[in-house]
């Protein structure tokens, strides 16, 4: 059954090591994961989509069993989600999400930790900027990955400006963008999903979720 969590019992430390497989009480192994719906994906009107898309992703061996809802998001929030983020990448992850609003989604599954680390991350994708210029060239698609909706409809001729810079900073990585270049190449960083990395990020995210595997 997948569980709602109250604002109350958000950001306790479980003590939980993401990466050891719990066994319940039927001696049946469990592991955990997590994906994240970021405020770009909620703001732009795809939130219906990527719930569809995960349900559909992770049907064969996992299920929801907790979400949490985190608005408005707070600096401190960030912090937990990305603990290994340097400064600087840390402040451009602040500029984006606090203020804003996220769901967590933890995942319940009977695979090994690793394996259902690198399944969930396929469902989600690639970042854009990490995309083939085939692929950038694409667009959006429905049958992909999570990333493969960039761009959400209505901004295909903004999203066809920022795979031009994108592309030409490939060519060039010394070309510094500014103004209004600068806020083009950076328009998609949100990548509309997020999931953990690594047991750090995971263990951040059940502390968000107030979450404790049974």
């Amino acid at each position: 059954m997948e569980k709602q969590f109250s604002e109350e019992n958000a950001g306790r430390d479980n003590g939980y090591a993401p990466g050891h497989t719990n066994v319940s009480d039927s001696g049946t192994h469990k592991s955990y994961n997590a994906f994240v719906i970021k405020p770009d994906a909620i703001r732009k009107g795809q939130l219906e989509i990527v719930m569809a898309k995960i349900r559909a992703g992770i049907r064969d061996f996992g299920q929801i069993v907790a979400t949490r809802v985190l608005k408005p998001i707070t600096e401190c929030d960030v912090e937990t989600m990305y603990p290994l983020l340097h400064p600087d990448g840390l402040q451009k992850a602040k500029n984006w999400l606090v203020g804003g609003e996220m769901i967590i989604l933890i995942i319940e599954s009977h695979l090994p930790s690793a394996e259902l680390f690198s399944r969930v991350s396929d469902i989600k994708g690639p970042r854009l900027i990490d995309w083939s210029a085939e692929r950038l060239r694409r667009g959006r698609i429905l049958d992909g990955s999570l990333r493969d909706l960039l761009p959400p409809p209505g901004e295909e001729e903004i999203y066809a400006k920022v795979v031009e810079l994108i592309l030409a900073k490939r060519e060039d990585p010394t070309i510094q963008f500014l103004g209004e270049q600068k806020a083009l190449y950076t328009f998609y960083a949100q990548n509309l999903v997020h999931t953990p990395d690594n047991e750090r990020e995971l263990l951040g995210l059940f502390q968000l979720a107030g979450f404790s595997p049974q």
